[in-house]
């Protein structure tokens, strides 16, 4: 017989992966499908919730193709979620209305509102409240018929197990830390934001229903296997990267990116992530989109290679970007292609190279990029000192930036800090999400285990001859949006 397992799904912006874990914290097997993202314009930016379930299906089935992974001794299955996204649902379970994602910015002046209201840079145009307030005063029609409002982790529950719950880690109407539950409850009461609209609040680890008859038949899955409450991918990868214990931080570099360091929970920040009952995720964005930005200059500069996966031209050129010396020849670049992030940029930023001279070929300029993001992370690691004043030695980091030795090594210098790299950096959200389903099983006492499970593929150790050129380069960077800003506004606002 096969061992047994819990399936984790990883759904990130554009890929949903399916890991099969078994119960001893070990990967069995994965598989991934692509899904598509609508851009409707440059702040509306929303995905079909049909489509979440149906590649979850898909990658489901491709899984149990691909591997000798048998679908009779499976477990549980739990979700690992982008954050952020909201749906609108009927009565009957039907989506009245695309998810509105992370990376959609309508609500810029339902944003202002709050601010002005509850302290300026608690919110942007892409969290849940301002969207919230957006859709009641855009779409009435919409936000008057829908029974409930759901985020990607609870729809896909819903759609596994036929409840309604929103877990800890992704819920914005409710709290297990009473403060912060009056706070939300303010929040609500100040965007005219009906309560009663939202699901039930669970833990990560809780079982709220079990894989139907139906979906069972969809997913290949035996109907009856529990389905646990699961969490989003800034807890998910905290967890899976074993930085979930107060005082650990880990980087995360995808489709977005971010800097996190676990916390006390705070009664009155919206800012944070909840990671559970006691404890939150000071979390850093990083930009709009750092994926897209830096993908699109390896098509951009490179067109040559547009034919071949993305993977595989990282494979060619990272080898090459090796002979770039530190700082690329004093040449700046600013990777806010996609628009940047309050409060130190904004969304109307945009990318830029600075001091570009004959001497520069398109690896200086793809190096640059790579810099750029480092930068990015020192500003939020000046950002975390000031707030909390951290003793960090090392950062773990992971999703599919960690694979490229130069960018990793340019954050070591950067920071000057130790940089981990896990061996499943890439599946750190599924691992992540289950270590909650094994705790829910009762395999693992609770998932600040998870750190001992850890094993390290590769360390960056920081190197002092790099600091001064980068120290140079970084007093620029941080400079450069205010400088900026002005002609951004002019063009983008």
């Amino acid at each position: 017989m096969s061992e047994k397992y819990v399936l984790s799904y990883d759904v990130g912006t554009s890929v949903i992966k399916s890991v099969a874990i078994s119960v001893t914290g070990h990967i069995l097997g994965s598989a991934e499908c692509s899904y598509e993202t609508i851009f409707l314009s440059e702040t509306h930016v929303e995905q079909r919730p049909e489509d979440y379930w149906q590649t979850v299906c898909r990658v489901t089935h491709l899984l149990f193709e691909q591997t000798e992974i048998d679908p009779m001794v499976c477990q549980g299955v739990i979700f690992c979620t982008q954050w952020t996204g909201i749906i609108p649902m009927d009565e009957n379970g039907v989506p009245l209305h695309d998810c509105l994602i992370w990376m959609d910015k309508r609500a810029s002046a339902q944003a202002e509102r709050l601010n002005n209201r509850f302290g300026k840079g608690k919110f942007c145009d892409s969290d849940y409240w301002p969207k919230l307030m957006w859709l009641r005063e855009n779409l009435p029609d919409v936000y008057d018929k829908c029974h409930v409002i759901l985020g990607v982790n609870s729809y896909l529950k819903f759609r596994a197990a036929g409840t309604f719950t929103a877990d800890v880690t992704d819920c914005f109407t409710t709290s297990p830390v009473e403060d912060r539950k009056t706070f939300f409850r303010e929040i609500l009461d100040f965007g005219s934001l009906d309560a009663k609209k939202f699901p039930e609040l669970c833990a990560s680890s809780d079982i709220v229903g079990h894989v139907t008859e139906s979906s069972s038949k969809e997913l290949g899955l035996c109907a009856g296997i529990p389905v646990f409450g699961g969490c989003d991918d800034i807890a998910g990868l905290a967890i899976g990267v074993g930085s979930c214990s107060l005082g650990q931080a880990h980087v995360y570099l995808g489709t977005s990116g971010w800097l996190s360091y676990v916390i006390p929970a705070d009664a009155h920040s919206v800012t944070n992530a909840p990671l559970d009952n006691r404890n939150d995720i000071f979390f850093l964005g990083l930009g709009a989109s750092i994926g897209p930005s830096t993908t699109w200059t390896l098509r951009a500069l490179f067109p040559e290679y547009t034919d071949m996966p993305v993977g595989e031209v990282w494979d060619i050129l990272t080898e090459q970007i090796q002979q770039i010396e530190p700082g690329a020849d004093r040449l700046l670049a600013a990777p806010w292609l996609f628009g940047g992030r309050p409060p130190l940029t904004s969304s109307a930023a945009r990318g830029v190279f600075v001091n570009l001279n004959e001497k520069h070929t398109r690896l200086h300029m793809l190096t640059a990029m790579l810099e750029g993001i480092c930068f990015m992370l020192r500003q939020n690691l000046d950002r975390l000192h000031n707030a909390y004043n951290p003793d960090l030695k090392e950062l773990a980091v992971c999703g599919g930036g960690s694979r490229n030795p130069r960018w990793m090594q340019a954050m070591a210098d950067t920071l000057k800090l130790r940089i981990i790299v896990p061996k499943q950096a890439v599946f750190a959200g599924a691992l992540g999400a289950a270590y909650c389903a094994l705790d829910g099983l009762g395999e693992l006492a609770d998932y600040h285990q998870a750190g001992a499970k850890l094993v390290i593929d590769k360390v960056y150790e920081p190197n002092p001859a790099t600091f001064a050129e980068y120290d140079h380069l970084y007093d620029s960077f941080r400079i450069l949006y205010q400088s900026l800003e002005p002609i951004f506004m002019n063009l983008n606002a």
